[in-house]
């Protein structure tokens, strides 16, 4: 049973969160987005995910999005910030990574070895 932090809740980070939400089944036990604006966090907590697929209805997804995290340990945390704010992103939830977690890099395949350098080679998976 995995726990997952998004950290980003625009497009990207929020298609994401609504699908590991809808989809991740019995092996997921909890999906967190954090976002640090107050807007999309309010909108998503009174109104889920606003989710719209090419040739289908939109559909809403229940999500739990936070401004910031307690002591909570994750056994993903999926880094869905810009580029240019990925290492502070990740410098900022390493603190709630899971001892034998991953973080999960979206951003493009420049960003993996700046992720590595601060979470460790062996915690740190490319998506991007």
């Amino acid at each position: 049973m995995s726990r997952v932090l998004v950290v980003g809740c625009g497009g990207i980070g929020g298609t994401i969160a609504a699908a590991i939400a809808q989809l991740g089944g019995p092996a997921v036990t909890r999906v967190v987005a954090l976002s640090s604006n107050a807007e999309i966090a309010e909108a998503v907590r009174k109104g889920g995910y606003r989710v719209r697929d090419r040739g289908a209805p939109e559909r809403t997804v229940a999500g739990d999005v936070v401004a910031s995290l307690g002591d909570e340990r994750f056994d993903f945390i999926l880094l869905a910030t810009q580029p240019p704010q990925v290492e502070a992103a990740a410098r900022d939830v390493l603190p709630n990574l899971a001892p034998e977690g991953a973080m999960v890099v979206l951003q493009n395949g420049l960003c993996d070895d700046r992720i590595a350098a601060i979470a460790g080679p062996h915690r740190t998976l490319g998506a991007g």
